[in-house]
C-alpha cells in the first residue's frame, strides 16, 4: 500500500507561510465550487413571460414557459434581451446587435435574416436554426 502524505514543511515554508498557503487553497476551493454552483443554476432556469392574448375579448394575461427547444421555439421577433441570451452562443452583446438590427429594420420576415445580424454567421445558425422561429406579432404561423 502506498501512502501519500503532502507536508508543506518539505519545501521550507514556515508555519505562517504553511497557514497562508492552506488559507488560499480553501479559498480557491470555495470559488470553484460556487462558480460550479452559479452555472449549475443557470443553466436549470424556466422563464415565465406574460402575454395578453390579441384575439381573446378579455385582456387576462397568458403565461408562456420559454425556455428554447426545439418543442417551444423562441420568437425573435419580440423577444427580449434576456429571452435571447438564452439561445445558445447568444450573449448580451449579441442580444443587443439582435435588437438594434430589429430597431431599425423592422421585424424579421425569415430565420436566414438573423445572419444578416453582426456576429451571427453560418456556424451560429447552425445551432439557432432549430430553437428559433419568426412570427409576426399578430400572426400564428411560422
Amino acid at each position: 500500500m502506498i501512502k501519500f502524505r503532502f507536508n508543506l514543511s518539505n519545501f521550507g515554508f514556515s508555519s505562517f507561510e504553511k497557514r497562508a498557503i492552506w488559507f488560499l487553497v480553501v479559498i480557491l476551493l470555495i470559488g470553484a465550487s460556487l462558480r460550479l454552483y452559479r452555472n449549475w443554476a443557470n443553466s436549470h432556469q424556466i422563464v415565465l413571460r406574460v402575454e395578453t392574448s390579441a384575439d381573446s375579448t378579455t385582456k387576462e394575461p397568458v403565461i408562456n414557459e420559454i425556455t428554447p427547444s426545439t418543442d417551444n421555439p423562441l420568437n425573435i421577433n419580440n423577444a427580449n434581451e434576456y429571452e435571447l441570451t438564452l439561445l445558445p452562443g447568444i450573449g448580451q452583446i449579441k442580444a443587443e446587435r439582435i435588437i438594434d438590427y430589429r430597431t431599425k429594420n423592422g421585424s424579421f420576415n425569415s430565420i436566414d435574416d438573423l445572419e444578416n445580424v453582426s456576429g451571427i454567421g453560418p456556424k451560429s445558425m447552425e445551432k439557432l436554426r432549430p430553437v428559433i422561429k419568426v412570427q409576426d406579432n399578430n400572426a400564428h404561423t411560422q
